[in-house]
């Protein structure tokens, strides 16, 4: 589903115009951003948005044969709800 059909879609289920949608999915993508660079989670009824910090790793350059070091990063994960999983998988 592409960001304008959800955009249509929460426009017609929510009974409001799809100006008013977008600014919602706005202000949620903003939220959410601000949320998860401070370090916090984001939980929805489908699932959770949280940081993992993964540290720098020691790898090797396949051409050279060097050793290199990667940079430390933090990534985001999405953590399914139970129910949503269940869904997914007919068992509801």
């Amino acid at each position: 589903m592409l960001k304008s059909e959800l955009i249509e879609a929460i426009a017609g289920d929510a009974d409001i115009s799809i100006a008013t949608a977008s600014k919602v999915i706005a202000a949620l993508d903003k939220r959410v951003g601000i949320v998860l660079a401070a370090g916090g989670k984001v939980r929805l009824p489908f699932g959770q948005l949280i940081v993992k910090d993964r540290p720098a790793y020691r790898g090797r350059d396949p051409r050279a044969g060097k050793a290199i070091t990667g940079a430390a990063k933090r990534l985001v994960r999405f953590k399914v709800s139970l129910p949503l999983a269940q869904r997914v998988n007919g068992e509801r």
